[in-house]
């Protein structure tokens, strides 16, 4: 039976940092100041990505010779442990034994780490909620002077319903309160609110009238452009998000290597580690950043094949036919409907004219596409549709956000 629980100690051991003294564990001493540094730094509020960053940075490989994850650092800080006591469960008769173990991290720094990390989780969610009024274009349009993602504001208290640029907001949330936080002229250019309600209705009626006279859109064409571009299946939202999140991860992993990279390279020529360990170290991480940029180009290439497919099967799908039936559908239905043909919308405020100018960016070149006949008197011989323009540009006449 000693032998029996030696096993598993040993077992433990080889995951945890700690060693094998005396048929008990034992503190790994180098090992575990890497573990407390850890800690440390996610009590400081330094997120998991940075921790990672510092450890490569100084060429500290996981226990099996690997560089850290994110995975494996997130685990590290949720381990009881590191607190002098784990529970093991057997396999075989599903008896619990707690497990005494060296005390490598206090029990006030551990529990401080985790409920620092269960608050940042809920404001995560907080963060991620929906916003409670609808907006049709809001994530269409971006400021057509300084590129920030136009926001919108509802107040039915103030009869306000307006579009505008957060330029102001921004700076004012980083750098402070100014004197001139409010004075028109000191913004990004975007100097007055466009009503919401007129700017949706110019918008989404000219893109109507653009899909009514659209040979790309029209029916005939539809079928014929489907099956020429050989969609046969398309991605779930799921697996889309899914996608989404892995190229996020695999991008925001290959600019810390790189950075990293460049940390070993400084750290081994102020003598703070020696030659071996920094070339076991780099050699880790460009095979990593090898694998990271392959890894990066082919999440790119089939997010945008899936992305283009996906949206043109399911505009075709439910909106393809029936234009005069545009105006019956909902909120909701409109905007899905405009995300399947819009790609952007650049907003800019005129200042001569006082008012402002719209350039509509499309997803195809359907402002002023055509078709070509092989003989037009021989309609049934076939035809070849001519691209049009993949732009287009609107005023808004001056109104302010209440539509005066």
């Amino acid at each position: 039976m000693a032998q029996y629980w030696l096993q598993i100690v040993a077992h433990f051991a080889l995951q945890f940092n700690n060693e094998i003294s005396q048929g008990k564990l034992a503190e790994n001493k180098t090992e575990s100041k890497w573990v407390k540094f850890i800690f440390k730094q996610a009590l400081k509020g330094n997120s998991v990505a940075s921790i990672k960053k510092e450890l490569d940075s100084n060429g500290i490989l996981a226990r099996r010779g690997g560089l850290w994850t994110l995975g494996s650092i997130e685990s590290l800080m949720t381990n009881t442990h590191y607190l002098g006591r784990y529970v093991y469960t057997d396999g075989v008769s599903s008896e619990q034994v707690e497990v005494k173990c060296p005390v490598i991290v206090d029990e006030v720094t551990w529990n401080s780490v985790h409920l620092a990390r269960k608050r940042k989780s809920n404001r995560k969610d907080q963060q991620n909620a929906t916003t409670k009024n609808f907006y049709l274009l809001r994530d269409f349009m971006v400021c057509g002077h300084c590129g920030r993602k136009m926001a919108g504001r509802i107040k039915p208290s103030k009869s306000e319903q307006m579009y505008y640029c957060p330029n102001k907001e921004r700076v004012w949330a980083k750098e402070g309160e100014s004197s001139t936080h409010y004075q028109r002229g000191t913004g990004c250019g975007f100097d007055r609110a466009m009503n919401i309600q007129i700017t949706d209705k110019l918008v989404f009626d000219t893109v109507v009238k653009l899909h009514s006279s659209s040979s790309i859109l029209k029916e005939e064409v539809k079928k014929r452009v489907y099956s020429d571009h050989g969609i046969k299946s398309i991605t779930t939202a799921e697996e889309t998000k899914g996608l989404e999140r892995q190229l996020r991860k695999s991008e925001s992993l290959f600019q810390s290597l790189q950075e990293s990279i460049g940390n070993l390279e400084a750290n081994r020529i102020l003598k703070r580690m020696d030659d071996k360990a920094y070339k076991t170290a780099v050699s880790r991480m460009n095979d990593e950043a090898d694998r990271l940029k392959t890894e990066i180009t082919n999440l790119r290439l089939k997010l945008r094949g899936e992305a283009e497919k996906k949206q043109w099967v399911y505009w075709v799908d439910h909106f393809g036919k029936e234009i005069d039936e545009k105006s019956k559908l909902n909120d909701e239905q409109r905007q899905l409907y405009l995300k399947g043909l819009i790609e952007k919308i650049e907003a800019k405020f005129n200042a001569k004219t006082r008012n402002h100018e719209l350039e509509i960016h499309f997803q195809h070149p359907i402002v002023g596409d055509g078709i070509k006949w092989k003989d037009p008197k021989k309609k049934t011989l076939g035809y070849k549709v001519l691209n049009g323009s993949k732009t287009t540009s609107l005023q808004v006449e001056k109104r302010d956000g209440r539509g005066k």
